[in-house]
């Protein structure tokens, strides 16, 4: 890894909102392509999902669903667990930051990809008395239909529209098939 990338990482650890921001910024540019310093940083951004600060474990849950397209050894398996434990995050919007990305990883890494699924299908059920459980059911479909369109012949699209059945109100039934209808 070079010392760009150090320097970055390190930045983002920043008190100061502006750095830690254009840092993470940066970085999340940088890992939307493949990187051969996957390894490098995997147990340091790993360390944050277990972090006090609501900051870093949103870091590290964006930047390391990022960077599953660059994990050769498989080594998000190991720490899916820690993962999907943000989908229950204290902090509202570390919980959709995880929902909006993790369909990253179900895309690089087949083997868990089921896993991640059922995990969203999950929440989706359970969150209905959670506040703004709209947007969290919202991001579930649309991250849900990233893995579908990343992988078409999975039969996503049926759970995703079994999914929506459960809603009982239908002002956001109609926006869940929204965003159904607006990808394809």
């Amino acid at each position: 890894m070079d010392f760009k990338i150090e320097k970055l990482l390190n930045d983002t650890k920043s008190k100061d909102n502006k750095i830690r921001f254009d840092a993470f910024t940066k970085l999340l540019e940088i890992t939307g392509g493949r990187v051969n310093w996957f390894s490098d940083v995997f147990d340091d951004l790993t360390n944050r999902l277990e972090s006090d600060n609501s900051y870093q474990r949103s870091i590290g849950v964006m930047l390391l669903c990022n960077l599953a397209k660059s994990d050769k050894d498989n080594s998000l398996r190991k720490v899916l667990p820690n993962i999907l434990n943000l989908l229950e995050d204290e902090k509202f919007i570390t919980c959709r930051q995880c929902i909006q990305n993790i369909w990253k990883i179900a895309v690089a890494e087949n083997k868990i990809s089921s896993a991640i699924v059922e995990a969203l299908e999950i929440k989706f059920v359970k969150c209905s008395f959670e506040n703004h459980y709209n947007l969290i059911r919202q991001d579930i479909v649309s991250a849900l239909y990233s893995i579908h369109k990343n992988k078409p012949d999975s039969g996503i699209l049926s759970h995703i529209e079994k999914l929506i059945e459960i809603e009982d109100d239908v002002a956001l039934k109609k926006k869940y098939i929204k965003i159904i209808k607006n990808n394809t």
